[in-house]
């Protein structure tokens, strides 16, 4: 909870409020959503040619800096899809007033009204890579998710960066290549030895180092249906992009025992870590397709 997060902070984690202020579509919500992850397309009614709707991501912000008091928050701001604004009047005409040379202009210009504001409030934006499309204003932080381009980018341009690439820290990704003993998850991998061979600082200058502010694990849930398969997904991997002490190789033997201990200690019941060659139990598997596709 919050008062929690709160304490974290304090000590020694960074934590910030992410609410996404994408403009994603101009289609008005239907009551279906797609489920195709590879081809879905958000219906909202985020148009950013209306004014209403920068007004409205301001009050949500407004309201939010008076609850928590992080310094930085996380806009958003990644895979928009901008066909639906070429056939939307309200958006066209936005490009014409503010002489915007196309959609990807627009969105940057929605980007740069919500950073201004933000900023005006004292807190510092983060966005998804996809803010680099646009000018960005001092102070803003990339967050690089489309491997790790974004963050030399970022960093050779004078912003801060966080490296948070599909490849190497997407724990929704499966743990290993064989799929008859891994439970749901998205369609990729991410090993454990794959986790701590990413190096953050990999085609950063010297100079420019400063700006990579850290390494952030996303675990995103839509597979997700029991706390033992959460669990299963984090675990051995969360501990791994994170600097520690000692031989790179060494890290997961050095943490995994305490972390079952201070596990048990604070539940009464033992972690689901992944093992090597263990298969993972076929009724929490079941049970995952089961809660996705709808079954009771």
């Amino acid at each position: 909870g919050y008062p929690e997060l709160k304490k974290q902070a304090s000590r020694f984690v960074k934590a910030f409020i992410d609410v996404d202020v994408s403009p994603r579509g101009c289609v008005p919500t239907t009551g279906s959503v797609a489920a195709s992850f590879g081809s879905f397309i958000a219906c909202t009614q985020r148009i950013p040619g209306k004014d209403k709707v920068l007004t409205f991501c301001q009050d949500i912000w407004r309201e939010i800096f008076t609850i928590f008091p992080y310094e930085y928050v996380h806009i958003g701001g990644d895979e928009v899809r901008k066909d639906t604004w070429k056939e939307c009047p309200d958006c066209q005409r936005r490009i014409r007033e503010k002489g915007l040379k196309d959609e990807e202009e627009l969105q940057s210009w929605f980007i740069h009204q919500m950073e201004a504001f933000i900023n005006k409030n004292g807190r510092k934006m983060i966005g998804w890579d996809e803010i680099l499309e646009g000018e960005l204003a001092p102070g803003a932080t990339v967050m690089s998710w489309r491997g790790t381009a974004g963050a030399r980018e970022a960093s050779a341009k004078g912003f801060d960066a966080i490296l948070a690439p599909t490849s190497h820290c997407y724990f929704d990704y499966l743990q290993s290549e064989d799929r008859d003993t891994e439970p749901l998850g998205f369609n990729g991998v991410v090993t454990l030895e794959k986790i701590y061979a990413l190096d953050p600082l990999d085609g950063i200058a010297p100079q420019q180092a400063q700006h990579i502010l850290g390494v952030q694990a996303n675990l995103w849930t839509e597979y997700i249906a029991t706390p033992e398969h959460l669990e299963y997904m984090l675990l051995p991997r969360l501990p791994a992009p994170f600097p520690r002490r000692g031989r790179r190789e060494n890290r997961f033997l050095l943490c995994r025992q305490p972390l079952q201990r201070r596990h048990r200690r604070r539940t009464g019941c033992q972690a689901h870590f992944r093992r090597r060659l263990r298969v993972f139990p076929q009724d929490l598997a079941g049970r995952a397709d089961r809660r996705l596709h709808g079954a009771v």
